[in-house]
């Protein structure tokens, strides 16, 4: 690995989460697939993936795409949620 900042991604879906560390577009550092299942273990998973390069301080910014619409006003009581 070099010693740029990474960025990650994160597809959230209904059946299945892809979690992905790159340097580019074409430059794939680390991958993960696992089953959405509980709000709890998918996003434990989800954290354990990203742990690593978050410790090393690797990580520039993570981008997310979910299954639905969500709340991304701020001042939002419901901010981050899926609505």
């Amino acid at each position: 690995m070099s010693a740029s900042k990474l960025y990650g991604g994160i597809e959230g879906g209904g059946t299945k989460f892809i979690c992905i560390v790159a340097a580019g577009p074409d430059e794939i550092i680390d991958e993960a697939r696992f089953p959405t299942t509980t709000p709890q273990e998918t996003l434990d998973q989800v954290c354990a993936f990203f742990s690593p390069f978050v410790r090393q301080k690797r990580i520039r910014s993570i981008g997310i795409g979910c299954f639905g619409p969500a709340d991304v006003e701020p001042a939002s009581p419901t901010f981050g949620y899926i609505t």
